[in-house]
């Protein structure tokens, strides 16, 4: 460890005591001090003067950093590996793959004997200090242990407290004066001085970080700037790092994304840095060399913290502090204070915080941003939770529906199949019933007004001292109000240039476009939507000149919306506004908009590539230009569903209108524009209401039409209306059946009649040649018309879900003709259809149902071919074990459902589909064990076992699952026992799902050995199985929810 005598200012008595109690003979020392304090203390500082001066006193040591995310057996390991090191004996081959119960026996038998001294640095928990206590050996009269942390321990505590006025100066000034400009010129910035330390607030971190920056400051107006930033209310983290170059930023963020525990080789960072293009080329200097000057600096300024050097006084190797690399971890844009603040009103006991916090502030001050961190950071701790989107049109009603739905949907419960046609009191009692007893989560966003939060809060049951709800809104309330301020100068900068900045070109380039940027940063006036936006656009421009053309048109008084608007290319401007024209609540599925885009023709064709490939180029690059917002990614990542701000809507809503773009059918306050082509229906049915006072000349020019949200009272459609239409999207539809005039519509590309109740489909359809997409998915249709050869063209046809049983019959001899299809979902298998299939060789998605023995040849005949193929899903009858044909060799397979009873060979075909992402297996029947048949498939993240297995064991090897996040094991009836979790298997287990598995009474061995669980759901399960359960409540990184036992 590297110490300076200047940086124990005000604690020499304290590693005095410390030296002391070390030393002191049996019962006069306790085995265990801590040192306790807030973050920048000085924690580490002393701990490192104690554990230099005595470790000469001890046979062996050892200095172990512990992270929340540490398990108990990466402690073990490291206590061990530095035992070893200080006697200076090489650690076994295996060590690295030992499991937790090896390394305690090695670290019992080393000390024996032996006289140790440990150091647990920053500790989060006392959870792991009692653990090592009992590893060390009985009689250890001879054992020392250093705890340094946080949280405070009254027993053996040693407290750090804040320096006093007197020794911060001297640490400052200790730090600040450098030889060439001796105590002349700090006698000159005396006062500014003074008012720096008082800013410090005794911290010994700040004072020396601050310090060491102030002694590259060589005139009293920088000192003078310094403190004026410190006055406005900047940390002094980003005071600091923005006062480095642009390089310098990149090899300090570089190193902080190093684990915590990791001391760094300065050789290897060297190098590292030179590849990422950090380090410029100097003349006569090797890149080596120049590298090494970075590192110099950053330690000069204690950014980075040496933790060994060489004999000849070397840096060998480096860190950071735990509170320097949080700070950058994390791209919240100055508010990391704010939602720790927040953060902390969720876990605090009832009586000190009021149940309802609002974030205010103007549009785009980044309040959703804040709610959005604390919400995924805090819902773990709750029952259940919701987040509800509240716009100035919503009703009572709307917002209570879509608070159940948020409920339900977070404790895994199916909502009531009439949710949709609930009135406002019915519903309410519902919410009060869910919510007994159990404590709630909720965000209401954008609120237009306090009332609509006045009534949730009387709907809640009372005694709801379980409740938290945080409210985001532009509107102020004073009463428990976090009220966001404007970024100041140094957080925007360091936000637009985390956004701007791009590999390609690097810190090089940022440099020479730096006062530009300065200046954009001061026009975007602190608002982090707008430093977002603009950055992302920006990072697409590629010269200095780009940046200055940006630059005059904010002097020009353009709006930042504006802007960014005007930069995208046309077909991404129509993607944009058609986006923009779904309500403001709606979470958009990315599918579903992918191909309204391509049916509008805002897509252009590319070589090589399908249509719903460009279209996803452009769905990423409006995600990039923070045009769009992500609400929901897969698994893998990829993104689900997605929406628009408000602040964005509204610009794109006014552009609509302006270009006849789209119209707003119920917020439209004048007359229908005549050259519109587009219009949206929403918030009212088709009853007349909204449309009585247009005539139909008004629909005669449109190409799209779309009622989302249709209710039960809307009048028959009159078709005669709309015979340019493109696009008909009718969700929710109420009618039995569509009107013959629907064949009429020969231009029709997409028509959606999902979750309405129409029974069946007219003969006329079959003229609708050009037609890309057919959704009807939970509908009553079960027979598709006839004579539908003509539709050559079509991509998409959406029949029934994939988990569902129902299924559409398709005469055979059609199902050919479909060349260009995509996405087949929900057609009823049929041994013409199974060898139809063959011919379709770029379908993407494939769900059949009713599928029996004699399909499978043909249809993996067909499948095989389909050399594109993503998903696939199969549900009918397998249990044919004469099938003895080559099952088909699927690589591009991601996603594989299949339902039904299931052969064993089946099963050992799917362990062979190694490129298998995603895998769903229900009432399967299976007797052998699925988990160890499938536990060597390399690229599995979610497993679903649902009455698939009616064995009594679950086991798998040591390395078994070793990308799965998510697992869930239900029905399974005979299962009585998981056998122990091995080392190395399921490392990143994030979600563990159990239901209705009444045997099962004990949870597996060594779940808590898992670091990355954090969420475990359990359904109906027996109350011995709920004993395990409740012992695992003490891990605070789990979220546990339970609902039903099984007495």
């Amino acid at each position: 460890m590297n110490l300076e005598s200047a940086d124990m200012v005000g604690r020499e008595e304290v590693v005095k005591l410390l030296e002391g109690r070390l030393l002191a003979k049996g019962e006069e020392r306790p085995d265990i001090i801590t040192i306790s304090g807030e973050a920048g203390i000085g924690k580490i500082t002393v701990a490192e003067a104690v554990y230099e001066k005595g470790q000469k006193d001890f046979d062996c040591h050892a200095w172990v950093f512990v992270s929340k995310n540490d398990s108990t057996r990466r402690v073990m390991l490291n206590i061990l590996k530095g035992i070893l090191k200080s006697i200076s004996v090489m650690a076994p081959y295996n060590i690295d793959t030992m499991g937790e119960k090896p390394l305690k026996k090695l670290i019992n038998i080393w000390l024996i004997g032996k006289k140790f001294l440990l150091i647990l640095d920053d500790i989060p928990s006392w959870e792991i200090v009692e653990v090592v206590n009992n590893v060390i050996p009985r009689g250890r009269e001879k054992t020392r242990i250093l705890v340094t942390s946080r949280v405070s321990n009254e027993l053996n505590e040693c407290k750090l407290r804040k320096l006093n006025s007197v020794d911060s100066y001297h640490l400052l000034h200790k730090h600040a004066c450098t030889s060439e400009r001796g105590n002349e010129f700090f006698s000159s910035v005396d006062s500014v001085a003074k008012e720096i330390v008082r800013l410090s607030c005794g911290l010994p971190l700040t004072i020396v970080t601050v310090g060491r920056m102030l002694s590259t400051k060589h005139t009293a107006e920088d000192w003078i700037k310094v403190h004026q930033m410190f006055l406005r209310g900047t940390s002094f983290m980003s005071l600091c790092y923005a006062d480095l170059r642009p390089e310098l930023q990149s090899c300090f963020l570089y190193a902080a994304s190093f684990p915590i525990h990791f001391e760094i080789s300065c050789k290897k960072m060297k190098h590292l840095w030179i590849a990422e293009d950090f380090v410029q080329h100097e003349d006569n200097r090797t890149l080596e060399e120049s590298a090494q000057d970075q590192p110099d600096e950053l330690i000069h300024r204690n950014m980075i913290q040496v933790v060994k050097r060489n004999i000849d006084g070397r840096v060998k190797t480096c860190r950071i502090l735990r509170r320097m690399r949080k700070s950058y971890s994390a791209d919240m844009g100055g508010r990391e204070e704010v939602v720790k603040l927040l953060e902390g009103w969720l876990l605090a006991k009832e009586e000190e915080c009021p149940d309802i916090i609002t974030i205010s502030g103007e549009a785009g001050i980044g309040k959703t941003t804040v709610a959005e961190a604390v919400y995924d950071q805090g819902k773990k701790d709750f029952d259940c939770h919701a987040w509800v989107f509240v716009s100035k049109n919503d009703s009572t009603r709307r917002v209570m529906q879509n608070i159940l739905k948020g409920i339900l949907k977070s404790i895994s419960v199916m909502a009531p199949y009439n949710i949709d046609t609930m009135g406002e009191k019915p519903l309410k009692k519902l919410i009060n019933i869910w919510l007994i007893g159990k404590k709630f989560l909720l965000i209401l966003d954008d609120i237009p007004s306090w009332e609509i939060v006045e009534v949730v809060n009387n709907v809640i049951p009372r005694g709801r001292e379980k409740t938290r709800i945080l409210v985001t809104s532009r509107v102020s309330n004073e009463l428990n109000e976090c009220k966001l301020r404007k970024l100041n100068p140094v957080d925007s900068y360091h936000l637009l240039h985390k956004h701007a900045r791009t590999s390609e070109r690097g810190d090089e380039f940022f440099s020479s476009v730096d006062s530009v940027a300065k200046e954009i940063v001061r026009l975007s006036c602190g608002l982090p939507l707008t430093i977002v936006t603009v950055g992302r656009m920006l990072s697409t421009k590629h010269t200095a000149e780009d940046w200055i053309k940006v630059h005059q048109m904010f002097l020009r008084g353009a709006s930042f919306m504006s802007l960014c608007y005007a930069d995208l290319s046309p077909e991404l401007q129509s993607c944009f506004l058609y986006a923009a024209s779904f309500p403001i609540h709606f979470e958009i599925s990315c599918k579903k908009m992918k191909r309204l885009w391509i049916a509008e023709d805002f897509v252009q064709h590319e070589a090589n590539r399908t249509l719903e490939e460009s279209a996803q180029d452009q769905l990423d690059e409006l995600i990039h230009r923070n045009m769009i917002q992500v609400v929901k990614r897969n698994i893998d990542g990829r993104v689900k569903t997605c929406r628009i701000l408000r602040r964005m809507r509204k610009f794109a809503l006014r552009r609509s209108e302006g270009d006849h773009f789209t119209v707003i059918l119920p917020n439209l306050k004048r007359a229908f524009p005549e050259r519109c082509h587009r219009a949206f229906l929403y918030g009212a049915s088709y009853d007349g209401t909204s449309t009585s006072k247009f005539s139909r000349k008004d629909f005669s020019g449109l190409y799209s039409f779309l009622a989302l949200e249709l209710n039960q009272h809307q009048a028959p459609l009159n078709l005669n209306d709309f015979r340019l239409l493109c696009v008909l999207e009718l969700q929710g539809f109420c009618h039995e059946s569509l009107p013959d005039a629907i064949g009429d519509l020969s231009l029709l590309r997409y028509l959606g009649l999902r979750s309405g109740k129409i029974k069946k489909l007219p003969v006329s359809l079959k003229k609708l040649k050009r037609l890309q997409t057919l959704d009807i998915r939970d509908t009553f249709i079960r027979d598709l018309p006839d004579d539908l050869e003509g539709w050559q063209k079509l991509r998409h046809l959406l029949l029934e879900g994939s988990f569902t049983d129902k299924v559409v019959n398709l005469r055979d001899g059609i199902i050919e003709a479909f060349v260009d299809l995509q996405t087949l979902a929900g057609l009823k298998m049929t041994e013409a259809i199974a060898k139809g299939l063959i011919n379709l060789r770029g379908i993407r998605k494939l769900s059949i149902g009713a599928v029996q023995g004699l399909h499978l040849l043909p249809l993996f005949k067909a499948v095989e071919r389909m050399e594109f193929l993503r998903s696939f899903t199969m549900k009918g009858s397998f249990e044919d074990e004469s099938y003895k044909f080559p099952f088909p060799q699927l690589y591009s397979l991601e996603k594989l459902c299949i339902g039904g009873p299931m052969m064993n060979n089946l099963l050992d075909w799917v362990g062979k589909l190694h490129y298998v992402k995603s895998l769903y297996l229900w009432d399967s029947k299976l007797t052998k064990d699925p988990l160890r048949s499938l536990q060597h498939l390399s690229n599995l993240m979610v497993l679903s076992i649902c009455n698939s297995y009616d064995g009594k064991n679950i086991e798998f090897g040591h390395e078994g699952f070793p990308k799965l996040k998510k697992l869930s094991i239900l029905h399974c009836q005979n299962l009585k026992s998981w056998e122990e979790i091995p080392h190395g298997a399921m490392t990143k287990l994030e979600s563990l799902n159990f239901g209705y598995c009444p045997s099962l009474v004990e949870l597996p061995k060594g779940l808590e050995k898992l670091n990355s669980l954090c969420s475990i759901e359990v359904s109906n399960m027996s109350s011995q199985f709920m004993q395990y359960v409740h012992e695992l409540q003490s891990i605070s990184r789990l979220s546990i929810s339970i609902r039903g036992t099984v007495q």
